[in-house]
């Protein structure tokens, strides 16, 4: 047996093709578009579109290019909030497109004249407000293209963005998609295309998402719950967890930023609010900044209320 001395490796060259020039291009000459000092700033510097909420205010707005997760139960207030931030901007002039999962797009009419009526705006404004709203069902989309495709979906999705010259993009909601109830590899490949998307088109993009089916009913949500694999949770900038209080009172809600990728201050802080039920429909009566002690009171009192409910005095 030969030993390692004795061995002769054969020598390893690369084609001529592939080495390119033999003497380097200097540094001034070379193509410098990868240069960190050749990219431009994200629009993080300046503030997005602003709200009247503070835990939308705590990283100075909807962001560009950003995606902002709404994470919540069934039936506990995400489309309604989402209605209040689409009503929000239109108001300012700011165009929103909305694009539904589940339900159809005459109630969404409904629905907002419904909150215009409960806000005291007038009927005269009416119309100055809801053509700045474009709604899209998912026939829109998926009738008109491959939908096992999620390229070619997200593609079709902000093309109406940007025929309609919309502003923001709404997404209500995400695990009602086939992509947020697929593999994970499809799951993780959709999510990263809407991502780049908005980062090319300086788009900001709210969804709103279920938490996972084995969550508990009086569980604080967290980033982990989301129904959806990891990349849910890992791709969007922004993350906020809409809390409500099954046992305590069906208006009470806190909302909590579980994420906030180019706002760390903002992590972890808790917004209370109250969902106020008027005729047919309801509305969000602004947000304060709370204490995480008393958040956390809220929390032992919902699960407290509910060990003395039938449910748990059964065992």
């Amino acid at each position: 047996m030969k030993t390692n001395n004795e061995l002769k490796i054969p020598s390893f060259k690369l084609p001529k093709e592939l080495l390119g020039p033999t003497k380097s291009a200097p540094l001034d000459k070379k193509p410098n578009d990868f240069n960190l000092n050749n990219i431009p700033r994200s629009d993080i510097a300046s503030k997005g579109y602003q709200s009247k909420f503070n835990f939308i205010k705590a990283h100075d707005g909807l962001q560009k290019g950003h995606i902002h997760v709404l994470l919540g139960r069934t039936n506990k207030g995400k489309s309604s909030l989402i209605l209040e931030l689409i009503i929000e901007q239109a108001k300012k002039g700011v165009r929103s497109l909305l694009f539904l999962s589940e339900g159809n797009k005459g109630d969404i009419r409904v629905q907002i004249e419904l909150l215009l009526a409960a806000k005291r705006v007038p009927k005269s404004e009416y119309d100055s407000v809801i053509k700045n709203i474009v709604v899209l069902s998912e026939y829109d989309i998926s009738g008109k293209t491959d939908s096992s495709d999620p390229l070619r979906w997200v593609n079709s999705l902000f093309r109406y963005h940007q025929d309609y010259r919309t502003d923001i993009v709404f997404l209500d909601n995400i695990s009602g998609l086939k992509y947020g109830n697929c593999d994970p590899e499809t799951q993780s490949l959709f999510i990263k295309i809407l991502n780049d998307t908005c980062i090319n088109t300086a788009t900001p993009l709210v969804v709103a998402v279920h938490q996972s089916k084995g969550v508990a009913a009086d569980k604080e949500l967290e980033v982990h719950d989301i129904r959806a694999n990891q990349s849910f949770s890992n791709i969007p900038s922004y993350i906020y967890a809409l809390n409500d209080f099954c046992n305590l009172s069906k208006d009470k809600r806190i909302i909590k930023i579980l994420k906030s990728r180019c706002h760390a201050l903002a992590i972890g802080k808790y917004f209370e609010t109250n969902f106020v039920f008027s005729g047919k429909t309801g509305h969000y009566k602004g947000d304060k900044e709370i204490e995480s002690n008393y958040a956390k009171l809220a929390f032992i009192n919902n699960r407290k209320a509910g060990y003395s409910t039938k449910s748990y005095n059964k065992f």
